[in-house]
């Protein structure tokens, strides 16, 4: 049966890594050895959920165990990337997204995710932009950005769409009614609002007739028309949170008017917009991964670049607090289970200073600073004990909370062997 148990707790290790120490992992611990086949040799043949079920028996039987978690991690990463192509080659690429986000929350860093995270998103991007370019040529318009608007959600910084995005928003726009009649093709052109097709008009007038000073002035007047034009578009990609789209139109009305202040402040103002926004995506990743700290610097870099995204920024920066906690808990809680008690406690210890209340942090700090009371208590009974069974039942009353605890295994191993 496929687990559906996400090991969110594990250790990350790279699944190709992992492929080439699997076998000696298996062999160099218990919990590992006792799984019913080999878990590398299911997931190079493809039986992932089989190699899932097996390593995570290893690991629910041994959490503390790294070759149990890495098998685990691995096995289940590798699964989900088979569900995902799985899905994609099913031109379910939605899903197939959604899918690989979940292998990335295991393993951030696993280069063969990245990749088909990568070519999944290219993928819906184009087939967004094959959508914008057919109602493009049926001429409806709105339809058209509509598309290419989503395929930039998916590949924001894809030159063809963002091309396409600013032609069909000029043409929308003019089409609107701005603008007057000019110059023979170049009049022709611009009075059904077509530019592009305008400014062409007029350079080859020029060509031909180089003392045509109107058709110069003509010439100028449209490049100075797209370029306001460029500047409306880069402010309407602003407002929707394109940033990168947005310092595309600004280079484009430089290029047509480089005097233009509001084109250059655009410029820079989306770029900075645009980085700040890389820093917030980075920066979720690291919170995925529980490095909190190195999520923060990025985050109170983007703080000072960006003035549009202050809100989501501080929002992230206060969940961080709280991030903060969970990972000081979750260090916690792995110590305990290693059955590490003494600095489990140490570390509820630094929780508890940090905030007075956290999930069950004093409950189970408290539980743990009464069990080494309790195993200190029957360990002393077992060495005053003249009786073998008297000196057993305490010895096994310890192993049943503390398995580790001093020399209680020999002990009981010895006393085993006696009867």
């Amino acid at each position: 049966m496929t687990s559906t148990t996400e090991p969110t707790s594990l250790r990350r290790a790279s699944w190709p890594v992992l492929c080439l120490i699997v076998l000696c992992a298996c062999r160099s611990s218990d919990s590992a050895e006792e799984i019913d086949g080999d878990v590398a040799w299911l997931v190079s043949h493809g039986q992932f959920a089989e190699a899932v079920t097996q390593a995570q028996s290893a690991w629910v039987r041994d959490p503390a165990d790294p070759a149990a978690e890495a098998l685990y991690r691995g096995a289940f990463v590798a699964q989900l990337l088979d569900q995902a192509r799985a899905a994609s080659f099913d031109n379910e690429d939605e899903l197939s997204l959604q899918i690989l986000s979940r292998a990335l929350e295991i393993d951030p860093e696993h280069e063969a995710v990245l990749a088909w995270e990568a070519k999944t998103r290219l993928k819906i991007a184009e087939r967004w932009l094959e959508i914008g370019r057919e109602s493009h040529a049926d001429g409806n318009l709105a339809a058209a950005q509509q598309a290419y608007v989503q395929a930039l959600e998916f590949e924001p910084e894809h030159p063809t769409v963002l091309r396409n995005l600013g032609r069909v928003t000029l043409q929308a726009n003019y089409r609107d009614g701005r603008g007057t009649g000019y110059y023979n093709e170049g009049v022709r052109a611009l009075s059904d609002y077509w530019l592009e097709q305008a400014r062409r008009g007029f350079a080859a007038s020029e060509k031909f007739q180089p003392a045509n000073t109107r058709a110069v002035r003509r010439q100028d007047q449209v490049e100075l028309m797209l370029a306001d034009q460029r500047l409306a578009i880069g402010m309407n990609f602003e407002s929707k949170g394109l940033f990168a789209a947005a310092a595309n139109e600004y280079l484009w009305a430089l290029a047509l008017d480089p005097e233009s202040e509001e084109a250059a402040e655009g410029k820079e103002r989306a770029g900075r917009e645009a980085r700040a926004k890389r820093l917030l995506s980075e920066s979720q990743m690291l919170i995925f991964r529980n490095e909190v700290e190195g999520a923060r610097e990025l985050l109170e870099e983007a703080m000072e670049l960006s003035e549009a995204q202050d809100e989501q920024i501080a929002e992230m920066l206060a969940s961080i607090d709280e991030r903060s906690l969970d990972v000081l808990y979750s260090r916690a809680i792995d110590l305990e289970r290693d059955q590490l008690f003494e600095e489990a406690i140490a570390a509820y210890g630094v929780l508890l200073e940090a905030t007075d209340y956290h999930k069950d942090a004093v409950a189970r700090r408290d539980t743990l600073q009464e069990y080494i009371v309790l195993a200190a208590d029957y360990y002393e009974r077992a060495m005053a004990a003249d009786a073998p069974e008297e000196k057993l039942e305490s010895l096994r009353a310890i192993a049943q909370f503390w398995t580790d605890y001093r020399d209680v295994q020999d002990l009981l191993s010895a006393l085993g062997a006696d009867r």
